[in-house]
């Protein structure tokens, strides 16, 4: 059974904002291509890097045209004294030639095992999209070969004659081929079968479908349908891609074939409303009409962008024009194999064989075949969930389990680290505090503070380790300053190598004994709010002191006066809200940065220092600049100040127009500093 978001996906490609570059074949296009083959009857048994020969590129031909059955059916008396019936293409070769796809060698012989070169592949492509020597031209291979270039079939591939190809390579020609149009306007795809739906996403192979509990269930045109198959379309093409489904006369699907879209697999660090960012660093814009697909379910990016977070792999589907399309989640989200322990709460249709359960305030589906029976409501049960949350394994409360439910307290709910949301805790911890949930009989679903870690030894980045215990590869990383929120970092935020162990407040570890979850104290400086320190005082406030009779009979009242000074700190979005302190008071005007609680209490501040003023030739893109002999990391979201017009601006707009910078940073590189504020001046 392969249902989305349990994709294979291996090859990871990344890239900047709103740039794509995809090799024109690789191991993603190749298993794609394969699966395709298979999912029409075929076979694509070759090495990625074999030698594709002349049979095997009429035997996969044959899957492609549709011509399985007429093969499968059919007798053929061989013209090629080394084509012999005992040979398992014998049939695809003399179709292939009937159908004057291809020739033999002109010598009774046809080669079957010969390497086919780039003429032969060329001529055989634009024969099946019915092109003929009028339409193509009549200087034979050129004139073939052009064509084929231009209709984007040799992208990445050699264009020389007598090169032969790989079976990787052949794959990729075929698929590309079967998503032009022919010779005639008309889609090739359409005259393959009786039928087809375009831009369909395949969402599970082994849907129940009343009597048939092995149909296709897709997406297509906005909305998921059921379909009956008649040859099994492969594990590697449900949520993975867009393409074509292909019908029968009966309506039943014969073949899915890829889109020839630009496509980019990449795991994800952060999501916000507007955009994704990789855990290579880069990101992409992602407009808010973007269809995502999650859980065999349509949405759109604005309306689920907070819940992507939750899986660490993507498939991003772009348009010709560039902007994303389609984002399709992969498997291995933060919530694949999360154990939830609690009572047993309520249950639809009923307790023994539910379709839905509630655990916790909080509703999960059940995957067919997960048995609750002898299981009751009321008892205590742990429950093992897939990468989509659903339920896939249950079983009665025992301590033995791992069931450490940790994550973020946020009002009266905690969203745990597999992206869940619990409502209705109750709890003693602050705000923003990351707790560990406990379901009670006395007081419900509780949130305890988490004790502070101890021993765990520093944190090594870039060779993933806790002291000697190594991190988990889907390890979830918080930072908090003080009382602060804790808030998701990834490894990448760090901008030191080493953080000490006692920057490390908390550690968790997972059943292999490795690091799953960590609280880590301000190493990042992030949480700060930067810009410039704007000091102030309160309305002044007077206590009533004694009363004193006067000479002339008259009474005054004595009065005591009190003033209490605030910060707050200017930034190009408006001034931060205004908390009270008796500190900072000097730096009136100066870069820096605070972080406060929830209650509005100073948490912590941060005077910025200053670079030598800079040109602009110290910068090396927007990611850093070198100065004083130092290499700083510019912060992702750098204030940018113009002294001349006191106006905000963005870093790229003042590099074309700015003489000199400063740069303003918040601790020294080797310690992870990052530029916080560029003031930029004429």
């Amino acid at each position: 059974m392969k249902k989305l978001l349990s994709g294979l996906l291996a090859c990871v490609m990344m890239v900047g904002m709103m740039t794509v570059s995809v090799s024109a074949y690789d191991l993603e296009e190749y298993d794609l291509a394969a699966a395709a083959i298979e999912g029409m009857g075929g076979s694509a048994s070759g090495s990625m890097v074999s030698t594709m020969t002349r049979a095997d590129f009429c035997s996969l031909a044959v899957v492609i045209s549709g011509n399985s059955d007429t093969v499968s059916s059919a007798s053929y008396t061989s013209a090629f004294n080394d084509v012999l019936p005992t040979d398992s293409y014998y049939t695809d070769i003399n179709l292939m030639c009937t159908l004057g796809y291809i020739n033999g060698m002109g010598n009774g012989t046809f080669e079957p095992n010969r390497g086919i070169t780039i003429a032969e592949v060329t001529t055989v492509c634009l024969r099946m999209l019915g092109y003929s020597s009028s339409d193509i031209g009549y200087f034979w291979p050129r004139d073939y070969v052009a064509t084929a270039s231009n209709l984007g079939l040799l992208d990445g591939i050699s264009t020389t004659y007598t090169d032969t190809i790989t079976y990787a390579e052949g794959l990729d020609i075929l698929l590309r081929m079967a998503n032009q149009l022919n010779a005639s306007g008309r889609e090739y795809l359409s005259e393959v079968g009786a039928s087809t739906a375009t831009d369909v996403v395949v969402l599970d192979n082994s849907y129940k479908n009343g009597a048939d509990t092995n149909a296709l269930y897709v997406y297509s045109n906005g909305n998921e349908v059921p379909y009956t198959q008649k040859t099994a379309i492969g594990d590697e093409l449900v949520g993975t891609c867009r393409g074509t489904l292909i019908f029968n006369v009966a309506g039943e699907v014969i073949g899915f074939v890829p889109n020839e879209d630009t496509r980019l697999t990449a795991n994800i660090s952060s999501v916000d409303a507007n955009s994704i960012t990789f855990t290579d660093g880069s990101s992409i814009v992602v407009p808010s009409s973007a269809t995502v697909i999650m859980d065999e379910e349509a949405t759109t990016f604005g309306s689920s962008y907070y819940a992507l977070e939750t899986y660490s792999e993507v498939v991003i589907c772009y348009g010709s024009s560039g902007t994303v399309q389609m984002i399709l989640p992969q498997t291995a989200g933060l919530m694949d194999g999360y154990v939830i322990t609690g009572y047993y709460d309520a249950a639809d249709p009923n307790p023994t064989q539910p379709e839905t359960v509630t655990v916790m305030g909080t509703d999960f589906d059940v995957n067919d075949g997960v048995s609750f029976s002898g299981l009751a409501l009321g008892d205590q049960i742990c429950m093992t969930l897939d990468a989509t949350g659903d339920v896939i394994d249950v079983c009665s409360y025992s301590s033995t389990v791992s069931d450490d439910m940790i994550g973020v307290l946020s009002g009266s709910s905690v969203t745990l680290t597999c992206g869940i949301t619990v409502p209705s805790v109750t709890t003693s911890a602050y705000d923003g505090q990351l707790v560990k949930l406990v379901d009670t009989e006395s007081k419900g679903t509780y949130a305890y503070t988490l004790s502070y870690s101890s021993g765990s030894g520093s944190l090594y980045v870039s060779s993933g380790k806790l002291g000697s215990r190594t991190l988990a590869s889907d390890v979830v990383i918080y930072e908090s300053i003080g009382d602060t929120a804790a808030s998701k970092i990834s490894l990448s935020d760090i901008a030191v190598d080493t953080v000490s162990s006692s920057d490390v407040t908390y550690y968790h570890l997972d059943d292999n004994g490795q690091v799953d979850i960590m609280l880590l104290d301000n190493v990042t400086g992030d949480l700060y709010t930067y810009g410039f320190f704007v000091d102030g005082t309160t309305s002044t406030k007077s206590s009533v002191g004694g009363t004193v009779t006067n000479e002339d009979g008259s009474t005054t009242t004595s009065s005591t006066t009190i003033t209490t000074h605030t910060l707050a700190v200017e930034t190009s979005t408006g001034t931060t809200r205004t908390v009270a302190t008796g500190a900072y008071t000097q730096y009136d005007g100066e870069p820096g940065g605070m972080a406060w609680d929830d209650d509005g209490n100073l948490i912590s501040a941060v005077v910025l220092e200053a670079t030598e003023e800079l040109d602009v030739s110290a910068f090396t893109g927007t990611s850093s600049l070198v100065g004083d002999g130092e290499t700083y990391v510019i912060a992702d979201d750098v204030q940018v100040y113009y002294k001349d017009t006191d106006t905000w601006t963005t870093l790229a707009q003042a590099k074309t127009f700015g003489v000199t910078f400063v740069g303003y940073f918040d601790r020294d590189p080797d310690e992870g500093g990052k530029i916080r504020i560029i003031i930029v001046d004429n």
